[in-house]
């Protein structure tokens, strides 16, 4: 990672993980970029076990690692939460802090990646609704400005406000 990303801005010993909210000791690495956040974690210091990515404007495709979508563009900050991110989701959430108001969606792929997805967005307009029944329905229409690569379903992390200081 060092060798590809330079010494990282800031890191961690363990990190919180989404959906199980349980303590995970790893290493958690963070760099912060002109267009995006990203933090990265790894137990043994080589392999990356999980990667999420913030992005700050639209310069980030996710034609790559999306489902097949014709809604429009593929572009984090852009992308739209659809009915098929909401019936192929496993997990979802929405996320809430003192300066953190995100939801997040949880998706998990067959062969050949095996992966889990963790699209995110800070779009709060169905918070209400999505409390009200917990129905990830609500999050139709809004913005996707993240993503969380992880193989584990349970580990996957989000990068909030207080990390970035």
């Amino acid at each position: 990672m060092k060798a590809m990303l330079g010494a990282p801005n800031k890191t961690a010993k363990e990190d919180h993980a989404l959906f199980t909210e349980k303590e995970v000791k790893t290493n958690v690495y963070f760099y912060f970029f002109e267009n995006a956040n990203l933090k990265i974690t790894s137990r043994d210091k080589e392999v990356i076990d999980s990667l999420t990515l913030i992005c700050h404007d639209n310069s980030i495709s996710l034609d790559y690692f999306l489902l097949d979508s014709d809604e429009g563009s593929l572009r984090l900050g852009e992308l739209k939460v659809t009915k098929a991110f909401v019936d192929y989701g496993i997990r979802h959430d929405y996320l809430q802090a003192r300066l953190d108001s995100s939801f997040a969606l949880q998706i998990r792929t067959a062969a050949p990646n095996y992966l889990t997805y963790t699209y995110f967005g800070f779009g709060g307009g169905g918070i209400r609704d999505y409390y009200a029944n917990n129905d990830p329905s609500a999050f139709i229409g809004e913005t996707i400005d993240g993503v969380c690569l992880s193989e584990d379903p349970d580990s996957s992390f989000y990068i909030y406000d207080y990390e970035m200081r």
